[in-house]
């Protein structure tokens, strides 16, 4: 089916992945079909003089931002790395406040946040985890006992 006059306008809001930018989404526009409205979303550390606390602070951040523009009509978010857990949060800090949530989510280069992570987070890990992680990585023993210390 292509593309209508009947069809209503979508805005898709673009985050990118950690220390990318609105060039990431530059050639979309013209690339998308003519009812999808890409809205590449600049990151607060990317503004002059924005600071933010934190995860959870950036959130708060792009909320304040979204809230009046995500009430004009449909949407969707796509978040690529890290733009997708910003995309997710965002999306469920909406719904938390009752606000309009997006259509659709297009998420990559994220397990969804229900699912564990593959490998265990080392900078937690005991010394004795750490040699089970290390042993798996090089099991003949081709690290030397200085190093495994």
């Amino acid at each position: 089916m292509g593309y209508t006059e009947a069809m209503s306008i979508i805005n898709l809001f673009c985050f990118p992945h950690a220390g990318g930018g609105v060039g990431t989404f530059r050639y979309w526009q013209r690339e998308t079909p003519g009812f999808i409205n890409v809205i590449p979303v600049v990151m607060p550390n990317r503004r002059p003089g924005v600071r933010i606390n934190g995860f959870d602070g950036m959130i708060e951040h792009l909320f304040d931002d979204i809230q009046e523009k995500v009430s004009r009509g449909p949407f969707a978010f796509f978040g690529h790395s890290l733009g997708a857990l910003i995309c997710f949060e965002l999306a469920s800090l909406l719904a938390a406040k009752r606000f309009e949530t997006p259509r659709c989510l297009f998420l990559s280069a994220m397990r969804a946040p229900h699912v564990p992570p593959r490998r265990q987070n080392l900078s937690t890990a005991t010394n004795e985890e750490l040699g089970a992680f290390f042993n798996g990585i090089f099991p003949n023993d081709d690290i030397d006992d200085e190093v495994k210390e």
